[in-house]
């Protein structure tokens, strides 16, 4: 079930992401990356992930901030402040 979709701004953030309906509520989430359109529009052709699924935990209504860095090869995420 998708709660909710967005695009990354220039700066590769989302910020109206919980305005679009998915509030910061506890539970378990997934954010799923379109690794794949972002490379191709960016003329690289040649990468390894056309998808980056980030799945993560929101307790007590916390204010949620989920980094993901990626190359053509490789990504990783992190808890941010």
């Amino acid at each position: 079930m998708s709660v909710t979709a967005g695009v990354t701004d220039r700066n590769g953030r989302a910020p109206d992401l919980t305005s679009l309906g998915a509030g910061a509520t506890a539970g378990t989430y997934r954010l799923t990356f379109d690794l794949g359109s972002y490379f191709e529009s960016k003329g690289i052709i040649d990468y390894l992930h056309p998808v980056a699924d980030v799945t993560f935990i929101v307790k007590d209504e916390q204010n949620c901030h989920v980094p993901l860095l990626v190359t053509p090869f490789s990504y990783t995420t992190y808890r941010g402040t």
